[in-house]
């Protein structure tokens, strides 16, 4: 498949309000740089005319440039450049081709094309905040799953039940095969939104995803957390944690804990029992 990429020259803090966008009309990747953001597209897919209008939306004066993208095998080039991560000293994530470790927990990821790898801050946040909880026995509702690594950290953890739910078909497949990977048969993967899991409530409820997307669904995570559970939310800036934190006490909920990483953000609610 041929793709394209668009070369956005933006501040960093508006990133996320592109990438929300851009996600909307076809672009299905994404590369942050210190003063640019790379958005890549298969060819067939790209509407300029639509790209112009969303990108204007955002910032009229934003300027961009669009270019062939030449055709490598790009997962290829992925995996050679991926290398294996510890967080906390206790979770271990690699790939397939990496060999094994003897920490407590090992998570193997096949580093397709979907998000989560561990090595974005938001990813490792949570998990961080994840390690600070006890996961025996919970039901865990995976939002954004990505390649699934939340929901493999949760069951690893104890939980006895996660489900994950993403909107990108390539992210769909990438965590069924993940999940086979790592041995795990209590992690099931929904292509779609939260809106097409089937109503019932969690233990925990996982969001590495957005601000915007957050804003939008957070009654849904909320009424999808069962009473005394523990929502765990990131993929949105510092800058913006005091707007998500304020939306989601607003609901009733009582912050625990807030991480921070160079400019991300981590945040733990837990709801009355």
């Amino acid at each position: 498949m041929d793709y394209l990429f668009v070369n956005i020259k933006a501040k960093f803090d508006i990133y996320e309000l592109f990438i929300a966008e851009l996600s909307e009309i076809g672009f299905d990747s994404f590369e942050e740089k210190e003063d640019e953001l790379l958005a890549y597209i298969p060819s067939q897919q790209l509407n300029e005319a639509l790209l112009a209008t969303t990108l204007n939306k955002i910032d009229s004066n934003v300027k961009y440039s669009i270019q062939k993208l030449e055709n490598k095998n790009w997962n290829q080039e992925w995996e050679a450049q991926f290398d294996p991560l510890t967080i906390a000293d206790k979770v271990h994530i690699r790939a397939d081709f990496h060999p094994a470790s003897k920490h407590q927990y090992e998570i193997v990821i096949t580093p397709k094309m979907s998000f989560g790898t561990g090595h974005h801050e938001t990813t490792s946040m949570m998990i961080t905040q994840m390690l600070g909880h006890s996961w025996v026995d919970n039901t865990v509702l995976d939002v954004g799953s990505g390649t699934g690594i939340l929901s493999f950290a949760a069951s690893f953890f104890g939980a006895s039940k996660c489900i994950g739910v993403d909107n990108e078909e390539w992210a769909y497949h990438n965590s069924i095969e993940n999940a086979k990977a790592n041995n795990l048969n209590n992690c099931s993967f929904v292509l779609g939104t939260i809106d097409d899991i089937a109503h019932q409530q969690y233990q925990k409820v996982l969001a590495n995803i957005n601000k915007n997307v957050i804003k939008l669904e957070i009654q849904k995570y909320i009424s999808s957390l069962a009473s005394g559970g523990i929502m765990f939310l990131s993929g949105f800036l510092i800058s913006d944690e005091k707007e998500v934190s304020d939306l989601v006490i607003s609901y009733g909920l009582k912050k625990q804990k807030s991480l921070n990483k160079n400019n991300w953000a981590c945040l733990s609610f837990q709801k009355d029992e």
